[in-house]
């Protein structure tokens, strides 16, 4: 068995400074690093914040344009009325899930459903004849 070596108080001095400033050293190098990972998160998420707010602002002054700010009110709250377009359902609704359609002599009658809760059993279902709203189930 080797005896332990004897270690100069000099050379012991050294070492305890090492290992001290490759701690201090190391301990900053991952605070700096976490800060700049926050850093770059909150500005992505300003960004994308941004850009939500873009998007939004510019689907606004689409309805506008195309059908009025009454109308545009109406439609980004999501209602829904008798004499609404197909076109105004589906920006105020979305694209449904699924429709019926029965065709008839003088009319045809389309019936839009959205959020389905089971087999042929959905949360809303809106009438259109002709193009128009006539009644809805929500």
């Amino acid at each position: 068995m080797l005896a332990p070596r004897h270690i100069p108080a000099d050379e012991i001095d050294w070492v305890a400074t090492f290992w001290s400033v490759f701690w201090v050293v190391a301990i900053a190098a991952v605070v700096a690093l976490v800060s700049h990972q926050r850093r770059m998160a909150r500005r992505r998420e300003a960004e994308e914040a941004a850009r939500a707010a873009a998007a939004k602002q510019a689907r606004w002054d689409d309805l506008c344009r195309r059908f009025g700010p009454e109308v545009a009110a109406r439609i980004y709250r999501g209602d829904i009325w008798q004499g609404q377009t197909e076109e105004m359902l589906f920006e105020s609704m979305g694209r449904p899930v699924d429709f019926d359609e029965k065709v008839m002599k003088t009319k045809t009658r389309r019936v839009y459903k959205w959020g389905r809760m089971g087999a042929n059993r959905f949360a809303t279902r809106v009438t259109v004849e002709n193009g128009v709203v006539v009644g809805w189930d929500i």
